[in-house]
């Protein structure tokens, strides 16, 4: 009877040995599941890069002496910022088909003005249909003071006068005019802001049956 009973002792021993060696070998892989919770993280630090880059740098960047840069050049082709239509080439007609109708039109010194509030463009049309002055009274343009256009442009060809403003003209591109015109000095505003520029073609505003 001792035998048979050392028998079953030892098999019920044996199988214990059995489930605690699988028990040990089940429970091992949990020990190395934190290890795929480190590469979570690092894959989702990217998404934070495309936070960083700031889309109002190139605003902040857009000092007067850079606009004042930019008017030039444009002038230089006979435009101002903002607007691809340049004095003496420009194209009434072809500015309406693309940018449908103006908001208002009025007669003006040597033709009509015709103005696109949205834009803040006005457009110089002559009897032609030409156009011989382009207006800008974009927002940021009153960042630029008169006397920081003396700085970056240095002294004016002339200067004229209308009724509550100053005109600093100077030469630009083809024989046009590049205008700035601000508004007349005060005690209270020494140094006045810009209102508006202008790019003109003398030439153009003559023949008002300029083609």
């Amino acid at each position: 009877m001792n035998q048979p009973r050392v028998k079953w002792i030892s098999t019920v021993v044996l199988c214990l040995m059995l489930n605690t060696a699988c028990s040990n070998q089940e429970a091992s892989p949990s020990t190395n599941e934190p290890a795929p919770s480190k590469d979570t993280t690092q894959t989702s630090s990217p998404t934070a890069k495309p936070s960083q880059p700031q889309q109002s740098s190139p605003s902040s960047e857009a000092t007067p002496d850079h606009l004042i840069q930019q008017i030039k050049a444009a002038a230089d082709q006979g435009k101002v910022p903002d607007s691809e239509y340049a004095v003496k080439s420009g194209d009434w007609i072809e500015i309406q088909k693309q940018w449908g109708k103006p908001d208002h039109i009025e007669a003006a010194g040597k033709g009509r003005y015709a103005t696109y509030t949205k834009r803040g463009i006005s457009f110089g049309i002559n009897k032609g249909e030409a156009i011989f002055d382009v207006r800008s009274y974009r927002e940021n343009l009153r960042k630029i003071t008169l006397s920081s256009v003396v700085d970056t442009m240095g002294k004016e060809m002339f200067q004229t006068t209308a009724p509550g403003q100053i005109i600093l003209n100077y030469p630009a591109g083809d024989n046009f005019l590049l205008k700035f015109i601000f508004s007349k000095s005060t005690s209270e505003k020494p140094d006045p802001t810009l209102d508006h520029i202008s790019i003109y073609n003398p030439q153009g505003a003559k023949n008002n049956m300029a083609g």
